[in-house]
Formats: C-alpha cells, structure tokens, sequence
C-alpha cells in the first residue's frame, strides 16, 4: 500500500471521530457520562456546546500537530551513510540584532 494513501486515509479517520457535527451529537456522546454536571440553567446547553467545539477543535489541532512532528521526523531523519552537519548560528548576525533590539 503507498506511504502517503496511508497517512491520508489514517488522517481521514482520525478527522472522522473527532467530528462532532454540533451541540447535539456532542450531547449524545457524551451523555451520562459525567463529564459535565447537568445544566441548571436556561443557556447551559450553549455552554455546553461551545465547551464541546473547543474541545474538539484544539483535539484536532493537537492532532494535527503532533502529525505534522512526526511527518518531519520522518522525512528529515539521518540516512546511512550521511554525514551529519551541524551549525551553532552567526555571530555577527546575532550581534547585530542584540545591539538594534537594545536600542528600541
């Protein structure tokens, strides 16, 4: 099976459980659960709902991030045989800006 049919399909079904389609299918989900104490007012379905979509969309960034890591993990490793290269920074550069962001 190819590499990236593999990923994108892995991707897909990831997206597919973390999608929550609304405050309703966040109810039915997660109802009885005791996640969240029952609503004793007239808004905390709206409550509920906006704490349900937060929830999902910084999953899905966390997801997707953590995606993205191990991506370039992957992609960037050392290969056999390769020797490594490594750089500290430039020095003038680097005075350059400590000097001009001191001056501000």
């Amino acid at each position: 099976m190819n590499f990236r049919f593999r990923h994108v399909a892995l991707l897909a079904l990831i997206v597919g459980f973390c999608w929550c389609g609304g405050a309703s299918a966040a109810d039915y989900w997660m109802k009885d659960t005791g996640w969240l104490p029952e609503g004793v007012s007239s808004y905390s379905t709206d409550i509920d709902a906006l704490f349900y979509f937060i929830l999902g969309l910084t999953g899905l960034v966390f997801i997707g991030t953590e995606g993205a890591l191990l991506v370039f993990m992957v992609k960037y490793r050392k290969k056999e045989g390769e020797k490594s290269f490594y750089t500290h920074g430039n020095h003038k550069l680097e005075m350059i800006w400590t000097i001009t962001r001191r001056s501000r």
